[in-house]
C-alpha cells in the first residue's frame, strides 16, 4: 500500500507539468510518461497469472547551436536495452532507473543525423508496426536521412549495434538502408538490413527462437522488408481508416525465413485528444530465421520469432494526454505453443 501512495503522489508532481506549456530545467527542456499495467497471461492450458507493472521515462531535451541537438533520458528498466516495464514491488530498488538514452543531433529542413542512443527506433527510421521493432527499443548506433522530391521521397541509412553475450567475439550490429516515399495518405518503404558479426555469435536479452548451433547461432541475417501504410478519410464518427502490411524475407537462410504483417485501424488519428479513440487489429507470422529474435514486440512470446497470431488493440483517451489502452494478443508458436495475453494500461504524457 506504502508504494501504491508513493506511485500516486510522484503522478501528482509528474502532472505539475502540464500546467507548463513548455517545462525547462537548465536551458533543457522536459517531457514523459507515466505507465500503469495490469495484465492476465495464459500459457497453453497451465494457470493464467496476473501481474502488474509500471513505467516511467523522463526525456531532457535542448538545443546547443543552430541545428545541433542533443537529448538524454531515464526510465525504469534494468538490462534490458529499451525502456522496460517493472513489477511494481521492485520499483523502489535502487536500480530501477537508468539512463535510458543519451544521443546528439543534426537537423535542418532536408537533412537528419543522429549519434549516441537514440529514445526508440521511431526516431531514425519509418516504422508502421511492431513486426520487427519492439516500439520501447533505444537504438545504439549513428545514421541519418536525406529528404528529396519536396520531402516526398526519404532515404535514411546507419549502424545499429547489437548486445553480445560473450565479451570475446566481435560486436555484432546491423547496417540498415531505407528508401521510402510519401504522397497523399500512402508511406511505402524498401528497407534492407545487413548483419554483420551474427553469425557464430550470441545476443544478449535473447528469446532463444533463433536457430543454434553448438550453441551460437547458426544464420546470418540479411533481410529486405518492404512495407506500407494508407491513410484516408472515412465515416464522420470514424475519422480515418488506415491499412498497412508488412512483408519480411531473410536471403540467408533458405528455410523458415519469412514473414509479414496484415493490419487495420479504425478511429481517430494520433496524438488522441479528449473523448477520441483507435481500434486496431494486426495478424503477424514470423518464420523462427526470418529475422533477429532479440529485436521484434516484447507482448509476442518476449520478442520470439516463429510465431503467428492475432493482435487487437483498443485506445481511449479520457483526457487530453491520458490513454487507457486495452491490447489482447492471442498468439502461437510454430512449435505448438498457445498464448493469450490480455493487457489494461493507463499512460499519462506529461
Amino acid at each position: 500500500m506504502k508504494k501504491f501512495l508513493l506511485l500516486f503522489l510522484l503522478s501528482i508532481f509528474l502532472t505539475t507539468f502540464s500546467f507548463c506549456e513548455e517545462y525547462k530545467f537548465l536551458g533543457f527542456k522536459i517531457w514523459g510518461d507515466l505507465k500503469f499495467k495490469t495484465q492476465y497471461k495464459k500459457v497453453d492450458d497451465k494457470d493464467g497469472k496476473k501481474k502488474s507493472s509500471t513505467r516511467i521515462r523522463i526525456y531532457f531535451y535542448r538545443n546547443l547551436y543552430k541545428n545541433f541537438n542533443i537529448g538524454f533520458g531515464f526510465s525504469t528498466g534494468r538490462g534490458y536495452p529499451g525502456s522496460y516495464d517493472i513489477d511494481v514491488d521492485d520499483f523502489f530498488k535502487s536500480d530501477s532507473l537508468r539512463l535510458n538514452n543519451l544521443y546528439l543531433r543534426f537537423k535542418s529542413k532536408n537533412v537528419d543525423m543522429w549519434f549516441g542512443k537514440e529514445k526508440g527506433v521511431k526516431s531514425i527510421m519509418w516504422k508502421f508496426s511492431d513486426l520487427l521493432w519492439d516500439h520501447d527499443l533505444t537504438p545504439v548506433g549513428f545514421g541519418g536521412s536525406l529528404k528529396l522530391l519536396n520531402k516526398h521521397l526519404i532515404s535514411r541509412n546507419g549502424i545499429i549495434f547489437l548486445n553480445r553475450k560473450n565479451a570475446k567475439r566481435d560486436k555484432p550490429y546491423l547496417l540498415y538502408l531505407q528508401n521510402g516515399i510519401s504522397f497523399k495518405g500512402f508511406k511505402g518503404d524498401i528497407t534492407i538490413y545487413k548483419g554483420e558479426n551474427l553469425k557464430g555469435n550470441r545476443l544478449l536479452y535473447s528469446a532463444h527462437t533463433n536457430t543454434l548451433e553448438n550453441g551460437v547461432l547458426k544464420n546470418s541475417y540479411n533481410v529486405i522488408s518492404f512495407d506500407f501504410d494508407f491513410k484516408r478519410k472515412f465515416l464522420k464518427k470514424i475519422h480515418y481508416i488506415n491499412f498497412m502490411g508488412s512483408y519480411v524475407k531473410n536471403l540467408s537462410p533458405e528455410r523458415e525465413n519469412k514473414g509479414f504483417l496484415a493490419g487495420i485501424w479504425l478511429g481517430d488519428d494520433l496524438p488522441l485528444e479528449e473523448n477520441t479513440w483507435k481500434m486496431i487489429y494486426m495478424y503477424r507470422y514470423l518464420d523462427k530465421d526470418s529475422w533477429i529474435d532479440t529485436l521484434p514486440d516484447s507482448g509476442s512470446f518476449h520478442g520470439s520469432t516463429g510465431i503467428k497470431g492475432s493482435e487487437i488493440i483498443f485506445k481511449y483517451a479520457l483526457f487530453k494526454d491520458f490513454d487507457t489502452v486495452l491490447d489482447y494478443y492471442k498468439l502461437s508458436k510454430m512449435s505448438g505453443e498457445d498464448l493469450n495475453l490480455i493487457q489494461l494500461k493507463f499512460l499519462y504524457y506529461f
